[in-house]
C-alpha cells in the first residue's frame, strides 16, 4: 500500500542523506488537517477521545524525524520529533562495515525468526557495524516488492561512499 522507505538523496560535500520521503509530511499533514477540521466541525458536545487520538498519531507523523546524513569525514543520524530527537554522530573510520541480512532460500534460524519473519512476510535489514563490533541498525523493511533490490542498493552506494566492505547474509 503505502512504500515509506527510507529515499537516498544528494548530500552535503559530496555525501547522501537517507531521510523518509517529503509524501510521508504531506499524507499526514492531510490526514492532520481533515482531522482536525471534523473535530472541530463535526462535534458540540466536546471532543471525542477517538478523534483526538488519532489526531495525536497524524501529528506524531508529521512531526516525525528520521535523517541518515553521510558526509565525510563523518556519518549523522537524527530521530526523534521536531526539536526533540536524538543526535548521534560516528565518524567513517569507526565504521567496519556495512551489513544486509536477507531472508535466504532455507529455514530461518530460530534466534533471528521474530526479527526477519512473521505474519507480515519477511524482512531485510540494513546495518554498520562499527570497530568496536556495535551494530547499528539503518533501515528494516519487507522483503517483497522490489524493496529488498532497492535497498542492497542503497547499501552499495554508501559501503562504496564510505570505502567500507558490504557484507550480505542470507539467514
Amino acid at each position: 500500500m503505502f512504500k515509506f522507505m527510507l529515499r537516498l538523496q544528494a548530500g552535503p560535500r559530496g555525501g547522501f542523506i537517507l531521510a523518509p520521503p517529503p509524501r510521508m509530511r504531506i499524507i499526514f499533514g492531510l490526514m492532520a488537517g481533515g482531522t482536525a477540521g471534523s473535530l472541530l466541525v463535526g462535534f458540540e458536545g466536546g471532543i471525542p477521545w477517538m478523534g483526538a487520538a488519532l489526531l495525536g498519531l497524524c501529528l506524531w507523523g508529521l512531526f516525525y524525524e528520521e535523517r541518515w546524513i553521510f558526509a565525510k569525514p563523518e556519518i549523522e543520524t537524527r530521530m526523534g520529533l521536531l526539536f526533540f530527537y536524538k543526535r548521534r554522530r560516528f565518524k567513517i573510520e569507526e565504521v567496519k562495515n556495512f551489513l544486509i541480512y536477507s531472508p535466504g532460500t532455507g529455514r530461518t534460524p530460530a534466534v533471528n525468526r521474530g526479527l526477519f519473519s512473521g505474519r507480515g512476510g519477511a524482512f531485510c535489514l540494513l546495518a554498520m557495524q562499527t570497530a568496536e563490533g556495535k551494530q547499528i541498525n539503518i533501515e528494516l523493511i519487507k522483503s517483497r516488492g522490489g524493496q529488498a533490490a532497492e535497498l542492497k542498493q542503497k547499501a552499495l552506494v554508501l559501503s562504496a561512499y564510505c570505502e567500507k566492505p558490504l557484507i550480505e547474509e542470507n539467514i
